[in-house]
């Protein structure tokens, strides 16, 4: 089930507001992506769509949709479930997000995906 029945555009122009306390992480700042077990590394489902979008707007639509992340911490990509597949929200290529950063988000979310939850201690 999709967390909200609102539309991904209007999501974006609804949460413009939420942009301004996006924490942006300077160029030279690794992004810190946890990366999943190895057997959870597996194709993307079928049913799986991809969302790129500039990391302000990850931030605040993943934060809509109810992404859990600790406190003080932007969201910087997500998985949604819902009719049947499942969408992840990853930012844009820019100068923080580089195409390698990007690759290691699409594969945690994709892990989401097929199942993959983050360990708690």
């Amino acid at each position: 089930m999709w967390y909200s029945s609102i539309p991904i555009a209007e999501l974006a122009d609804r949460s413009s507001h939420l942009s301004q306390s996006f924490s942006r992480p300077r160029a030279n700042e690794m992004v810190d992506i946890q990366d999943p077990p190895p057997i959870w590394n597996d194709v993307a489902p079928p049913t799986m769509v991809e969302l790129r979008l500039m990391a302000s707007q990850v931030n605040s639509i993943c934060r809509l949709l109810r992404a859990e992340v600790p406190p003080g911490r932007d969201v910087v990509g997500c998985a949604v479930f819902g009719y049947g597949g499942c969408l992840i929200i990853v930012p844009k290529i820019d100068t923080v997000f580089d195409r390698v950063s990007q690759d290691r988000l699409r594969a945690h979310e994709t892990a989401h995906c097929n199942g993959w939850q983050h360990e708690t201690n």
